[in-house]
């Protein structure tokens, strides 16, 4: 029987969103899925096939709005990441990509204070480091202030 993904010593959970991008029958605006997928707080992983790169200017260097920049939004946004996907290699390396950050994935953890639960903005950095995914927030009080201050 398979093992389910909160059972384990030291589970790891994700959620793998495969997509066109196009948006022909949602009833909920990118802004809420976005709050939805915040509050799983799971990293979502988004394999958008044909769906573009989000990084691309215009002529006057202009952000060109496009699919990928909803799905890249959503993916950043839980810890996880947007990958373009137009062929067999592509998924391939998209797949080996993800296999490669569940592996390396630590838990970091602290405590919380006292107050009001809002949103509130996380920020992660590692010196020497590349980029390092992480979930951009989280909803609840305040964090505790260390050694008394």
């Amino acid at each position: 029987m398979p093992e389910v993904s909160g059972s384990g010593h030291n589970p790891k959970r994700f959620a793998l969103l495969i997509t066109d991008g196009v948006d022909n029958a949602s009833s909920i605006p990118p802004e809420k899925a976005r709050e939805l997928v915040r509050s799983a707080q799971v990293p979502v992983y988004v394999l958008g096939f044909d769906s573009g790169s989000p990084y691309p200017l215009d002529e006057q260097g202009k952000k060109v709005y496009r699919y990928a920049d909803v799905l890249n939004l959503l993916a950043a946004t839980s810890g996880g990441r947007y990958f373009s996907v137009s062929s067999t290699e592509g998924l391939n390396s998209a797949l080996a990509s993800i296999r490669d950050d569940l592996r390396h994935q630590y838990v970091l953890g602290f405590a919380t204070g006292d107050g009001a639960d809002r949103f509130r903005r996380l920020e992660i950095q590692v010196p020497g480091r590349r980029a390092v995914l992480f979930r951009r927030g989280y909803t609840g009080p305040p964090p505790a202030l260390s050694g008394g201050k």
